[in-house]
């Protein structure tokens, strides 16, 4: 039974084992993102909080708590699959593999200033006519030590995003992710346009 035990293996993502802290986890989360990938492996069920919580010290409300922060700081999304005629929700694991991709390719290392940011919340806050809540000012702040995205990169993202009427940060990140890739073959997000003679 010992030698069995050894060679007991699951695959584990090498990148994320040695980059995890430079992309912004810490252990309890790189833990559940491992249990997550190894459960969503073959991605035709859902994983239930009990999948997940078997044999680890996670509470349901900790797990709760910890999946919201995974999506709120672009590690995983979660999308809807319809199989077998039944609606299932499934981990989309492809923000965390961008993450890691600009690590190696040394994208992270974006050149920005305390007052570059400073100036990006304050140009996003006149231009919202409101205060920036905390997951907003930790989202932007993941796009550009993350991401690679430029303060500039970013304005032009909002600003697109809001004369479509559109403030959500989830749409401007479609917007910059089209901008990255608008070399490529992939089709570029639809920007509806709201404003007359624009």
């Amino acid at each position: 039974m010992n030698e069995y035990i050894k060679f007991i293996r699951i695959s584990v993502n090498k990148l994320l084992i040695d980059h995890y802290a430079k992309i912004g986890l810490d252990e309890k989360l790189t833990i559940l993102l491992i249990r997550l990938i190894e459960y969503s492996n073959d991605g035709s069920k859902e994983v239930s909080f009990d999948d997940i919580i078997k044999g680890s010290t996670f509470t349901p409300e900790e797990l709760s708590i910890l999946i919201q922060k995974l999506i709120e700081e672009n590690f995983i999304n979660i999308n809807t699959k319809v199989i077998d005629g039944k609606h299932i929700e499934t981990y989309d694991f492809n923000p965390l593999y961008n993450k890691l991709e600009n690590v190696i390719t040394n994208k992270e290392e974006s050149t920005y200033t305390d007052d570059d940011v400073k100036n990006l919340f304050q140009y996003i806050e006149k231009l919202y006519g409101r205060t920036l809540g905390p997951s907003e000012y930790e989202r932007m702040t993941a796009w550009l030590r993350d991401d690679g995205y430029s303060t500039e990169s970013i304005k032009e993202g909002v600003d697109i995003a809001y004369k479509n009427n559109v403030t959500s940060l989830s749409y401007v990140e479609k917007i910059l992710h089209s901008m990255k890739k608008e070399d490529t073959n992939e089709p570029n997000v639809p920007f509806i346009n709201w404003l007359e003679g624009d």
